[in-house]
């Protein structure tokens, strides 16, 4: 119902509402955690692609976890997928 909606919306924007992440999560069985793996480049270049990644993230509601690794490591593997089962990484 429009009315309804309308209603809701204002009570959102007067309360200053915010959904907690946990809630979205539970509710759509979605984390909205983002992974960033990177080997040890320069400070700057992980920086600018940490930039670029968090700003259509913020957008979007999702969150970044930043994760280093060294890709010659052959347990890169297992340590990206303990990373991702445990914080429960959509992406």
């Amino acid at each position: 119902r429009p009315q309804t909606r309308a209603k809701v919306e204002a009570a959102i924007a007067e309360l200053n509402y915010r959904p907690r992440l946990s809630a979205r999560s539970l509710a759509g069985n979605r984390s909205f955690m983002l992974g960033l793996i990177y080997g040890k480049p320069g400070a700057h270049y992980v920086l600018d692609i940490q930039e670029g990644v968090l700003e259509m993230c913020r957008p979007h509601g999702y969150e970044l976890v930043i994760h280093p690794g060294e890709f010659r490591d052959g347990d890169l593997v297992n340590e990206v997928s303990e990373l991702i089962l445990d914080r429960r990484i959509d992406g």
